[in-house]
């Protein structure tokens, strides 16, 4: 896929995704399989980093609203906030389908790419981490609300688990 269509696509995926709001480059970018050679890990993985991290706090924040326990919290979340669950919605729409290295939408250095349960979190998480580095905590929250509004039938189809997070503030 060349470099215009691969916009393209990543621009109907926003729609999908209920992130069109979302910067069009940092969205690209979470799906940026571009090794960084001394390291040799991805591109899109430091995005990962950020995500996981925005979507822990989101969710520990929001518990802690609704009065639980640290030990609540900490197993509400685990639940919720597990790469388990990122899988299925990396699975529900294909997320690996819209992966790219080198900029340009090649395959090159793919074959190499691991297929590992992490990994395939991590799109999700690289997503998750655009739309905090974009728009903050609270736009974050939002959108993980409105994704389970607009796409929950086929997010369950995946058996993806929803945490509601409204009225936990």
């Amino acid at each position: 896929m060349d470099n215009k269509e691969l916009d393209k696509q990543l621009l109907k995926l926003q729609d999908t995704l209920c992130c069109g709001f979302l910067d069009a480059a940092l969205f690209k970018a979470a799906f940026d399989v571009t090794k960084i050679a001394k390291n040799k890990s991805y591109r899109n993985q430091r995005l990962a980093v950020v995500g996981d991290a925005a979507l822990k706090l989101l969710f520990t924040r929001r518990l802690y609203g609704a009065d639980k326990t640290k030990k609540d919290i900490s197993e509400q979340r685990t639940v919720y906030e597990s790469d388990e669950n990122w899988i299925k919605v990396c699975n529900c729409f294909n997320l690996l389908k819209y992966r790219f290295a080198d900029g340009n939408g090649a395959d090159t250095g793919l074959r190499n790419y691991p297929g590992s349960k992490a990994v395939k979190a991590a799109f999700f998480e690289a997503v998750a981490g655009s739309i905090y580095l974009d728009c903050g905590l609270e736009k974050l929250g939002e959108w993980y609300d409105e994704l389970q509004i607009k796409r929950g039938k086929e997010l369950s189809e995946y058996g993806f688990m929803y945490l509601s997070l409204k009225g936990c503030e």
